[in-house]
């Protein structure tokens, strides 16, 4: 027996131990997964490394459940060199119990192709003519205004969504963050605002959040001097699609020559979103600033909804809950930060200039990079989100995914 180590998406903070047991050069058959946690985890990510799965680098492995069901899985080219270097997929991991999979390697065109539960989209129209074409990189032009008509971009920025729910990123001096709320299960970034208004309820949902000067679901600023700067309008901005698939959605945002009292500063914020998942995960690096650099993210503070701050499971969790949605129905937001950035939390003020209407979380540095998690449930996508308790128990159950122990055995 061969004990290695496996690395897992750092996004999810899990620790996993991997036994390989040598079967006289056989190819490995089963994985079986167990976890010691009290709660079961639903929709679990697991990331595998290609280099502790590989028995033939022309085939690829297919895993599938112990009811002989395929499980949906993603292949990332991480460095690029157009092999692929690790694999995710989502599974049930009931407590105290073994969960089982199979695996089976076949050929690339035998693979089969998996219903997308996620997606990153930018619609471009560079005639400004309501021809939006999907891109999977955009520069930003140095004299964009903000919500100038005709739109460059369909509804003014980059989406991500899960099916359950969708954010965006106003791409522009703004540089606010939105919720598109869903009525049911859907990938529709790419035909949001084709059709109809999206401030109002279609078939498929909606925009849910009045978002005004706040930093709205999650949008950057800096805190320097006693003063909220927002990442607003920059020299150079720079969209890109890192992945879309069926299990995780990845994408890029490069700012360059942000200047806050007098310095300028370049950031890269990364945001993932997963398939069955409210929430985006945004890792930020901030280059050419210091230890004493605090950035801020934030939710809007408009309608007056419930507010809570506490700590669990070394996260820092801010949340608010009530009637705040836009169509006039109960919205949960939520702010995770892990212990290691996590600073503060505070309200921006209730009007002025700049960040106003606004709970903040203060991000603090390590080595240059920040990380939080962004959280929405709305009762339109889940009438239980009506209850606050329900909500609660939603991010305690998000919560409850981090930090755990999980043990694979590859048979």
């Amino acid at each position: 027996m061969q004990l290695l180590s496996i690395r897992v998406t750092n996004s999810l903070y899990v620790l996993i131990i991997v036994f390989f047991f040598s079967t006289c050069g056989e190819k490995g058959k089963v994985i079986e997964i167990s976890t010691a946690s009290k709660v079961d985890l639903m929709n679990y990510l697991v990331r595998v490394e290609r280099e502790q799965l590989e028995k033939n680098p022309q085939k690829f492995p297919l895993l599938k459940d112990n009811t002989g069901k395929v499980i949906p899985t993603q292949f990332e080219d991480e460095d690029l060199d157009g092999q692929w270097d690790y694999m995710i997929f989502q599974t049930n991991l009931i407590s105290q119990e073994k969960t089982s999979i199979d695996i089976s390697w076949i050929d690339s065109v035998s693979y089969p192709e998996f219903q997308s539960k996620t997606q990153v989209y930018l619609g471009e129209s560079k005639l400004r003519d309501n021809n939006f074409v999907s891109v999977k990189r955009a520069t930003r032009p140095t004299d964009h205004v903000a919500q100038s008509k005709p739109y460059l971009y369909q509804y003014e920025g980059p989406g991500w969504e899960s099916e359950l729910v969708a954010f965006r990123s106003y791409f522009d001096s703004r540089n606010g963050k939105d919720i598109f709320g869903k009525t049911g299960p859907i990938i529709n970034a790419h035909q949001i605002g084709l059709k109809g208004n999206y401030h109002e309820l279609q078939d498929w949902g909606m925009d849910i959040l009045k978002v005004g000067t706040s930093l709205g679901a999650g949008a950057l600023a800096m805190l320097k001097n006693d003063s909220l700067y927002r990442l607003g309008v920059t020299n150079n901005a720079v969209f890109e699609v890192l992945s879309n698939g069926p299990v995780k959605s990845t994408l890029r945002l490069t700012y360059e020559g942000w200047e806050v009292a007098g310095k300028s500063y370049d950031l890269i914020e990364t945001i993932s979103i997963w398939g069955s998942k409210r929430w985006y995960q945004s890792e930020i690096e901030l280059v050419g600033g210091t230890e004493t650099d605090t950035l801020v993210t934030g939710i809007v503070d408009l309608k007056n909804a419930y507010k809570k701050e506490y700590t669990k499971n070394d996260w820092h969790i801010l949340f608010t809950h009530g009637e705040q949605s836009e169509n006039k129905d109960h919205l949960g937001m939520a702010l995770l930060v892990p212990n290691t950035n996590y600073h503060s939390f505070s309200q921006a003020p209730d009007q002025g200039d700049g960040v106003i209407n606004t709970y903040v979380a203060y991000l603090k540095n390590i080595g240059g990079t920040y990380k939080f998690i962004m959280y929405a449930g709305w009762a339109g996508e889940n009438k239980y989100f009506e209850k606050r308790d329900f909500f609660n128990e939603q991010l305690s159950s998000t919560i409850a995914q981090m930090n755990q122990e999980i043990k694979i055995e590859i048979k």
